[in-house]
């Protein structure tokens, strides 16, 4: 038996637990509703849309998931590119 106050060589090698932290929005962020692949990128910085405007297209299980502006505004950032893999709840690009 280890002596009062030991730490096992279990208890030192455990990975903590992952915190959630609540991070705030970033305003005008678009942010990807599932994951997949970008299959098209349908603006260009500074082109202005629409809300309801198609932006993107995602290639998800074989099946193409259109990304929409949530509102209108002027592209001011796209933070993905053709092939690239992104996850649900990415950044995909900034309205303003």
């Amino acid at each position: 038996l280890p002596s009062p106050g030991a730490v096992s060589s279990v208890a030192s090698s455990a990975t903590p637990a992952r915190v959630s932290q609540s991070v705030a929005p970033v305003a005008g962020a678009v942010v990807s509703s599932l994951g997949g692949v970008v299959d098209r990128i349908s603006v260009a910085v500074g082109d202005r849309v629409a809300a309801g405007d198609t932006l993107l297209t995602i290639d998800a299980m074989k099946m193409k998931n259109a990304i929409v502006a949530p509102s209108g505004g002027t592209v001011l950032s796209i933070s993905v590119s053709v092939g690239e893999t992104v996850d649900s709840g990415q950044i995909l690009m900034t309205l303003g």
